[in-house]
Order: structure tokens, then sequence, then C-alpha cells
């Protein structure tokens, strides 16, 4: 008499069912530690972009805010420009009137003569 004669078949079979059963839930716990720890560095390396994306939007800020304040000097700077020559041509046109209307001679003063913006050769 053997030891597998001994063994009824539905033993066999419900031992066999046991160890598939067994090997799944072995595999699925292994492939459950796998999924999460990809899960976990998909997660890391995302965050990571996203705080790399966030550190270059707030530098791209701070040059976009640079730029504007310094167009905002830069258009203010030739705003008081024209303004100031504005009010000084109103001023020789107010003077000219004034002068030839009186039957006086007008002269230009010295900065406005012709010339005087030239530059001097350095000869």
């Amino acid at each position: 008499m053997r030891l597998v004669d001994l063994i009824p078949a539905y033993r066999l079979l419900a031992s066999g069912v046991l160890l598939a059963a067994l090997a799944w839930q072995v595999q699925d716990w292994r492939y459950g530690q796998q999924l999460e720890q990809q899960a976990r560095l998909q997660a890391e390396t995302l965050n990571q972009l996203t705080q790399a994306a966030a550190t270059q939007q707030h530098a791209e800020q701070d040059k976009r805010l640079a730029l504007e304040q310094w167009l905002s000097a830069s258009e203010q700077t030739h705003y008081r420009v024209l303004s100031d020559a504005q009010r000084d041509q109103g001023r020789l046109r107010h003077r000219l009137a004034t002068a030839v209307a009186g039957g006086d001679s007008v002269s230009a003063p010295h900065h406005q003569r012709r010339g005087s913006w030239r530059h001097k050769s350095p000869t």
C-alpha cells in the first residue's frame, strides 16, 4: 500500500487549491508592494517637477516685475522731459508773441542758439 493510496483524492485536490490560493495571495502582496513603490516614486517626481515649475514661475514673475518697474521709471522720465520741453516751448512762444507785439527784438537764450547742441570734434 502506497502513501498516495491512503490519502483520498479530494484531500489532494483541496491541498492543491489551497496552495494555489496561497501562491496567488503571495503574488498579490508582492505586486501590491511594487505598485505602491511605483506610485510613491511617481508622486515624488511629480512633486519635484511642481516645485521646479513654481520656482521658475516665481523667477519669471520677479523678472517681469523688475522690467515693469524699469519701464515705469523710464516712462516717467520721458514724460517729465517732454513736459519740460513743452513748457519751455510755451514760454518761448509767449515771450516771442509779447516781444513781437511790443516791437522788441528777441534773441534766443544761449543754449538754444544755432549749433549749441552740436558736439565739438576732439581734434
